[in-house]
């Protein structure tokens, strides 16, 4: 064998030695991480989402408005829903904002306020959706709003849809689903929590 047949040959051994290596390596890979379902990834961004949208809400002060805002008996206004409620179309930002980040999206919510009972307990009002799914793929985000004494209460505006105060405070409203169950200047504590799901994932 000559010494460039020789060479030839050595180069052709290391090359099938390289190429064994590489498969070996990408066998031992781990790939997991890239390849999470499109599920799980959509998920965490929505959680991410409904978090940072409440938090948006807050400063705005459209989250406590919600809380705050009464109906004609009493219950909580508004509903979330973005239809026209008896004719009246609803412009409390909280729903809008709701809205557009999910239900527009295909998404479906529910939006539930807790709040002390004035008993010791917690009581919880679903304002917004049906019982969640629960098949693992619902996120869920919370966001508590402290509500005092020299608030104002806000009740539905029958022209508008809008909410705007009914000239009385929380503490001297006798007619609001938010029991004053708080000594001193804190009237209840409140958590808005909002859950997320894909459409027809039940």
């Amino acid at each position: 064998m000559g010494r460039g047949q020789a060479y030839t040959l050595e180069g052709f051994i290391a090359a099938l030695i390289v190429a064994s290596s590489v498969l070996v390596g990408l066998q031992a890979v781990d790939t997991t991480p890239w390849t999470a379902s499109g599920d799980d990834i959509g998920a965490e961004g929505r959680q991410v989402e409904a978090q940072d949208l409440l938090a948006v809400a807050a400063e705005r002060g459209a989250l406590d408005t919600a809380v705050r805002c009464v109906d004609g008996s009493g219950q909580p206004y508004p509903r979330i829903a973005s239809e026209p409620i008896d004719g009246v179309e609803n412009t409390t930002a909280f729903g809008p904002m709701l809205n557009g980040s999910f239900a527009t999206r295909g998404f479906d919510y529910r939006v539930s306020f807790s709040y002390l009972d004035g008993a010791g307990g917690r009581a919880t009002t679903v304002v917004e959706g049906e019982d969640a799914v629960t098949d693992g793929q619902v996120v869920t985000a919370s966001r508590t709003v402290v509500l005092t004494d020299s608030m104002a209460s806000y009740e539905r505006d029958g022209a508008t849809g809008a909410c705007v105060p009914r000239g009385e405070t929380l503490s001297a409203d006798s007619d609001h689903y938010v029991p004053d169950a708080r000594s001193g200047p804190v009237y209840n504590v409140v958590e808005v929590r909002v859950e997320v799901w894909a459409e027809g994932s039940n």
